[in-house]
């Protein structure tokens, strides 16, 4: 999910500028991806919706934003997952 938030970021904003002055991003003069990147990616980001296991057998980022009170994932999470799904498809 990094790595999609920080790809459009960049295309965006035109940098990556993550508002510490003396961050390595900020000295970032170019980011792209190749289709077949983003055609991996798409499919990381629909495993983490889909949930499906990884090497270790769990997705730690699904469970990270679980509400601890009822143990359901945070819509606002979904929401953003879901957008990043629908941006990654819309570039190809």
């Amino acid at each position: 999910m990094a790595l999609a938030e920080l790809y459009f970021r960049w295309k965006d904003e035109g940098r990556l500028d993550l508002g510490h002055r003396d961050s390595p991003w900020n000295h970032v003069t170019d980011f792209t991806a190749s289709k077949k990147a983003l055609a991996c990616l798409l499919r990381q980001l629909n495993d983490i919706k889909n949930q499906v296991p990884d090497e270790d057998g769990i997705r730690e980022s699904v469970e990270l934003w679980k509400k601890e009170d009822r143990g359901e994932i945070d819509p606002a999470w979904w929401e953003h997952l879901n957008r990043l799904i629908e941006r990654l498809i819309s570039e190809w």
